[in-house]
């Protein structure tokens, strides 16, 4: 990005999730999984493959076949209903950090997952990026024995908006705050700028009116 290339897609798979994307070309002696996609004016891709494959020289180059899987099966998450009959907790978490903070915050919020009582697996990409940062998912699933499925999950995400939080990352990318994110958004956003934010919403819904609870 730094050479001026903009690739359509970039992902960046953490080694447990790159086993989901890359298995028909595992056992290569490679870890992290990363797939780009380059499209447009042919001479244009030609320039930005030459300046991929120099930033990518000492990666193993693995064909096109796992990113036409990856195309085929990106929106399949038929895993969430196998498993969450079985008493199996699934869900995603996004939030985006600046480079300074990416691999600190990654490993943090890998760490906190892991550490809630239950969680089977936690795994994540790296998905939107931006000359300031990147987007990270985090995606966990768990099986809570001594608390209930909505104890775990809460638990799960309170400890990821510590982390959050606590590096200065941004609590959520392009999902929006919601209800879920709510709690944690003055924190976020920090009292004085929270309190400009309120005044806003008073002045453009006197009568508290438009997505009640919501930003």
């Amino acid at each position: 990005m730094w050479r001026g290339v903009r690739p359509a897609v970039i992902r960046i798979y953490d080694e447990v999730e790159s086993k989901k994307w890359f298995h028909m070309v595992s056992g290569k002696g490679w870890k992290v999984g990363t797939i780009i996609v380059l499209e447009g004016d042919p001479t244009v891709v030609e320039y930005e493959e030459k300046v991929v494959r120099e930033e990518f020289s000492s990666a193993k180059f693995l064909g096109d076949k796992p990113v036409r899987y990856w195309l085929e099966k990106r929106f399949d998450v038929k895993e969430v209903s196998d498993f969450m009959p079985l008493g199996v907790v699934i869900d995603t978490i996004e939030i985006a950090t600046n480079w300074s903070n990416a691999t600190r915050v990654y490993e943090s919020v890998i760490e906190a997952i892991r550490n809630v009582p239950g969680t089977l697996v936690a795994y994540a990409h790296a998905s939107h990026f931006y000359p300031q940062g990147l987007c990270f998912y985090f995606i966990f699933g768990g099986a809570p024995e001594n608390m209930s499925p909505e104890d775990y999950y809460n638990s799960v995400w309170e400890s990821v908006m510590r982390v959050a939080l606590k590096h200065g990352a941004a609590i959520s990318h392009h999902h929006g705050i919601g209800r879920l994110r709510r709690k944690w958004l003055e924190e976020s956003l920090g009292k004085e700028y929270f309190a400009i934010l309120k005044k806003i919403k008073q002045s453009l819904d006197a009568k508290n009116i438009l997505n009640r609870g919501l930003l």
